[in-house]
């Protein structure tokens, strides 16, 4: 594959752009910010917008850093990288003749890299496993792990990074230039955000408190869990949206919805909701605040990774969101 110095630049004419988005993240909402971030936009433009997921063949087989909860590696004999290659055939096939292409992740713009006919590639970053080694305390990567992301980071044509946090590690960790990382928001202002409504509410009222997540304890679904269970439940009806193999009906005023579209969360959930609650210990972006925020909904979650980078400068006005650091976040911040 060419080396991105050796790119053309980007033209006035019309260009095609492939979108890659990863179904078993919460990347949908990015999908509608990505065709802003890059420069092949400012013409008219022709953009195609491709689901992908990992098969499951090759889940047990791909190395983890144990960063979800759901991580289930048997023979880690593949780098993440390489699996996505392996399995993404057929979606590379379909970036064929387009002027560029976007991958949200940077597993998936792996799969573009290694492939000589690809054209240039750009990659959504919104954590590295220098980060995970340093700030989560993941103790099963290796150097020569975060050595192969260098090189990646090196091949692409340009990373849009959704923090400073990780446009810092991207720069100082593994050495990319700076003028080849940019940093963009997964919340700015856009046309379908609806105008946040201060809650007038009775003081006898329940409060409406969702939690989306499917890494059900990376989350921090199962603290919520815990505190809905002390005494959350005399005044909160919880709403949880993650995989049913976490339904407990043993807490009380708490409903189980199993997993739905990012259209079903958006369209009809969250707008009845009073809040989302993300108490996460693990997160690099909370997308899911992002998706809160663009129907009014305010949001009270922690400080990890780069989630207070982002959403102090990022959260429109009027969108009440609250964060606290994961240590002192109990029930008493929702009471």
């Amino acid at each position: 594959m060419k080396t991105p110095a050796s790119y053309p630049s980007p033209t006035t004419e019309a260009a095609r752009c492939f979108f890659g988005v990863t179904t078993n993240l919460g990347w949908h909402t990015m999908g509608a910010r990505l065709g802003d971030a890059i420069q092949f936009c400012d013409a008219a433009v022709h953009n195609t917008f491709q689901p992908f997921t990992l098969p499951k063949a090759l889940g047990p087989l791909t190395w983890s850093a144990n960063y979800s909860d759901g991580e289930k590696v048997r023979f880690p004999i593949l780098d993440l990288h390489a699996s996505f290659f392996l399995g993404s055939s057929k979606l590379r096939r379909q970036a064929s003749g387009f002027d560029a292409v976007v991958a949200a992740t940077s597993p998936m713009a792996a799969a573009f890299i290694a492939d000589s006919a690809s054209p240039p590639v750009f990659q959504i970053v919104d954590g590295t496993r220098a980060l995970f080694k340093q700030d989560f305390g993941i103790n099963n990567i290796s150097e020569a792990a975060i050595e192969r992301e260098r090189r990646h980071f090196l091949r692409v044509q340009h990373t849009f990074a959704l923090s400073n946090w990780v446009r810092n590690s991207i720069v100082n960790d593994y050495g990319v230039p700076e003028n080849r990382v940019s940093v963009i928001r997964p919340m700015a202002p856009c046309s379908s955000m609806a105008p946040y409504q201060p809650m007038s509410r009775q003081p006898s009222q329940r409060l409406q408190v969702a939690f989306i997540g499917g890494d059900f304890v990376r989350k921090g679904g199962d603290r919520l869990l815990s505190w809905q269970q002390e005494h959350l439940h005399s005044f909160v009806d919880l709403h949880i949206v993650t995989d049913d193999r976490f339904r407990d009906e043993r807490i009380p005023n708490t409903l189980w919805y199993g997993s739905l579209s990012n259209s079903d969360v958006i369209g009809n959930l969250l707008p009845r909701m009073d809040v989302l609650c993300h108490p996460t210990t693990r997160d690099c972006s909370a997308i899911v605040v992002a998706e809160a925020a663009i129907v009014g909904v305010p949001s009270i979650t922690t400080t990890v990774g780069g989630i207070p980078v982002i959403w102090w400068s990022t959260v429109a006005p009027g969108i009440c969101l609250t964060a606290v650091r994961t240590r002192t976040l109990s029930s008493q911040s929702l009471a």
